[in-house]
């Protein structure tokens, strides 16, 4: 079966416009790694300075985590020492003004 000539030359189009390593824009801050999901807020305490963090993997006590409401950094927060009942974990408020619902990352 031949295939015919404008298939051919779309094909071949489109294969020539791929982009290539050389391509790459060297003044471009790409981030060398995304943070990780940690978990996301389901209560906050600004009274008593703490949240409570649903986990799927709960973090270790001292580990500080970021909050993102937005895609927009809004708070850091700390894991207390506190035990945690799985798989929820308690959080001391560093900074900021997190609210339920925020989402919350570590590098």
């Amino acid at each position: 079966m031949r295939l015919p000539t404008p298939l051919l030359l779309l094909v071949a189009g489109l294969l020539a416009g791929c982009a290539t390593p050389g391509d790459r824009d060297p003044d471009r801050d790409d981030p060398p790694f995304r943070d990780t999901y940690v978990g996301e807020i389901v209560k906050v305490r600004p009274d008593l300075g703490y949240v409570v963090v649903q986990c799927p993997r709960l973090p270790t006590a001292g580990e500080t985590a970021t909050v993102f409401r937005e895609g927009r950094r809004v708070a850091v927060i700390r894991f207390d020492a506190r035990p945690p009942r799985p798989p929820f974990h308690t959080a001391d408020i560093e900074q900021g003004r997190p609210r339920a619902g925020d989402e919350v990352t570590q590098p």
